[in-house]
Parts: C-alpha cells; sequence; structure tokens
C-alpha cells in the first residue's frame, strides 16, 4: 500500500531569518519530482544506498535492527527485522547504521544490539555487531564485533564503508572501569571486516585522537575520513585519514568553530568539503564551508554561505552535497510557526543563495534522516511525518 503525490508543493510564503540580508526566495532552481508515502514502513532511516541492480537498501531501526528493500519505484520487496526480546527493558534494542553491497552481491550491515543480562536485567548488554543478508533479505551471517582488548568496552559504530571484498567500520571505545571522566575519553576505533562480517585487524586511536568522534565521509579513493574537534575549548576540527587498512595516514586541524556537516561528493574522491559556523551566537546565519584538496597540502579554499536559513542547530541536523559545478546543497530544516519544516537550500560556488525549497506540507516533518545521490543532480531524500499518517515518506528531488 503507498500513496504517489506526484505535484510538488512548496512553501508559499517567502521567508526571512534573523541574521539574513535579504528575504530568500522558493528556488526554480529545486523541484520535488516526485514524494512517496509508505505507510506500513515504520523505520527509521539511518543510511539508503542503491544496489547495482537498481534496488534501494534502507538500513536503520523499528526499536530493533531493521532493514528495507526498495524498488526503483519506491516499491516494498523485502523487510529484515530482528525479534523483540521482552526480557529486555525499553523500547529501544538496537539497530542498523549503515550498510554497503558486497562484491558477490550481498549486504553487509553494521549497528549495535542490546541483550538480555540475566544476572541483572536492568542493565542489558550491549555489542556492536555486523549481519550478512542476501540480495533477498535472507540472513547468511551474524557477528557480534566486541574490542580485542577485554578491557574495553565499546561505544558503538558509526558507519560502515566498502573496503576490498568487506567494510570497513567506524566507531568508538572506552575503558568503563576509570573512575575520573578524564581518564576515559571516547577512542578512535576502526574495524576491517571481510565479506561474512567477521572481525580482522583493528585499529584504536590515541587519547586526544577523536573527541567526540563523528562519522566519516563516504569511502574515499584512498580509503575514508573522520572528524573530531580538538584545542581547549573544542574549536578546531581535526580531519583523520584512514586507509584501507584501518590505519591513520594523516591528520589536518582547521579553525573551525562549529562544525555542523560534511558535504558529500557526487563522485567518490580525495577531495571534500565540509560546513562550519564561528563561535558568535549573534551572527547564526553566517556559515563557512572549507573547501580542501586531499591530495596536496594547500590551505582549503573558504567559501562564507550567505543568507542560510538554518539556525546552527538545525544545520547540524542536516545533509549536505557539493555538486560537480561547485554548487552547495543543504538539505535541512527551518522553524515555522506550525513547528520545523524540511528544507533545502541551493547556494552558488561563491556561496550566494539561490534560494529553497519545501517538502509536500501533507508530511511535516524535523527534517531528512537520510539521502542518496542518484546522478545527474538527483537525489532521494527518507524521512518520517510527525503528524497526520506515519510511515516513511521518499522525495525524489531534482537541482536543475
Amino acid at each position: 500500500m503507498h500513496i504517489d503525490l506526484r505535484a510538488a508543493v512548496v512553501l508559499l510564503t517567502m521567508v526571512s531569518c534573523v541574521g539574513c540580508s535579504q528575504t530568500i526566495q522558493p528556488s526554480e532552481h529545486i523541484a520535488i519530482e516526485r514524494e512517496l508515502l509508505l505507510p506500513d514502513l515504520k523505520i527509521q532511516s539511518h543510511q539508503v544506498i542503491q544496489t547495482a541492480d537498481g534496488k534501494f537498501i534502507v538500513a536503520g531501526e523499528q526499536g530493533q535492527v531493521s532493514a528495507v528493500a526498495l524498488s526503483e519505484n519506491g516499491q516494498e520487496l523485502w523487510t529484515y527485522e530482528e525479534p523483540y526480546d521482552p526480557k529486555i527493558p525499553g523500547i529501544y534494542q538496537g539497530k542498523f547504521v549503515g550498510v554497503v553491497q558486497l562484491q558477490d552481491g550481498d549486504l553487509l550491515f553494521c549497528g549495535e544490539t542490546r541483550t538480555a543480562n540475566p544476572e541483572n536485567p536492568r542493565r542489558p548488554g550491549f555489542h556492536t555487531l555486523t549481519r550478512v543478508l542476501s540480495a533477498e533479505g535472507k540472513l547468511r551471517t551474524a557477528n557480534t564485533i566486541d574490542p580485542e582488548d577485554p578491557s574495553l568496552h565499546a561505544m558503538g559504530f558509526t558507519e560502515c564503508v566498502p573496503s576490498g571484498d568487506g567494510a570497513l567500520i567506524f566507531g568508538s571505545i572506552y575503558n568503563p572501569l576509570s573512575t575520573a571522566e578524564s581518564l576515559k575519553p571516547n577512542l578512535r576505533w576502526v574495524v576491517k571486516v571481510d565479506r561474512d562480517g567477521k572481525k580482522e585487524p583493528e585499529t584504536i586511536g590515541q587519547r586526544d585522537d577523536l573527541t567526540p568522534p563523528f562519522p566519516p565521509s563516504e569511502a574515499t579513493p584512498s580509503g575514508a575520513t573522520a572528524w573530531s574537534f580538538s584545542g581547549p575549548r573544542g574549536e578546531t576540527l581535526r580531519l583523520t585519514r584512514v586507509s584501507t587498512s584501518g590505519e591513520v595516514t594523516s591528520t589536518r586541524d582547521y579553525p573551525c568553530g562549529y562544525f555542523l556537516l560534511q558535504f558529500h561528493t557526487i563522485e567518490p574522491s580525495d577531495d571534500q568539503s565540509f560546513l562550519c559556523a564561528p563561535n558568535a551566537p549573534k551572527e547564526p546565519n553566517k556559515m563557512k564551508v572549507f573547501r580542501f584538496n586531499g591530495a596536496r597540502k594547500a590551505a582549503p579554499v573558504e567559501v562564507e554561505l550567505k543568507d542560510m536559513l538554518h539556525s546552527l542547530f538545525n544545520a547540524q541536523l542536516g545533509t549536505g552535497y557539493e555538486l560537480k559545478n561547485g554548487y552547495f546543497l543543504v538539505f535541512g530544516r527551518i522553524p515555522t510557526q506550525s513547528g520545523d519544516r524540511a528544507v533545502i537550500q541551493l547556494f552558488d560556488n561563491v556561496g550566494h543563495s539561490l534560494g529553497f525549497r519545501g517538502y509536500d506540507q501533507r508530511y511535516p516533518s524535523f527534517g531528512v534522516q537520510s539521502v542518496y545521490s542518484l546522478g545527474n543532480n538527483r537525489f532521494l531524500a527518507l524521512r518520517q511525518p510527525l503528524s497526520g499518517p506515519s510511515g516513511l515518506v521518499l522525495s525524489w528531488v531534482r537541482v536543475n
């Protein structure tokens, strides 16, 4: 069952915001080609990918680890969900945070799960995990991934990226026996797994390496990247590059202020851009892009995004893409009289706003949960409505 809305409905009124130099107009450059509500799917999406045969795979949660396969048109093909354990207190029991397609077509998921603890039922166990499903959604292998050092405990995985015939998984760990907070920081944890999701080598960062860790970027030709704050007040953003074997190859620091989001690239590249805001509460809409070349040590190019619609909090929960022409596309949200609304804003390569586009008003939401680039400046955005009909909303977005 699904509800198909092909007419694009936009926010009809112009938007103005504190700190903006002008009233922002709806953009003619952004079109919502189609919206589809799948009311039977309650999954909260953490990542969506497209497989070689065109299917969309959604990794997420419905109180427990959950995955969904959709056709190119958004029709549900299969659902995978692990059973609810009544011996575990609370509603939340686990989630998938990411998925990669393996060379043989199988799907490798990474995530976390809570387990029943008979000795202390109110304190369930916690483990990071991998699952390998067939292309038809059948479970092939299930693994629990724990640090090699038994004194260290996993905080969780944040993302998995393709690596050879398996995957690199990024997460963090800590020492629960340390009593002082300064002695138990979260440490970067990178795990290499084979095609069966079984752990191979792992690497652990230093105490001041990643505090706290941020999800890495999409895989780059030379490996992957991860982010953290450093400095006495956390005002410096540290970029850590990790090779396909999980080893740290380089680190670089940038005067960021508030880290908001990293712009994904349309095609895999070592060149990356990220969005920051200065520590200036009086200028909530002044934001800056750091664009740097991953193959050279030259200083990054700085681009100020003028007249950003989003507050710091709203933009931090968003997703960004840098288009091939150097334009910046931000999937975020904006406060309105009826509550926060999902919105998309486009900027040219020198930071001027080219306007915004709102989503269908029948399905208001806080913002997108995951976005996938379809190529040719087209995107698939997934979100859940806050009111009205429940389910999963798919939006096909085109930038002209």
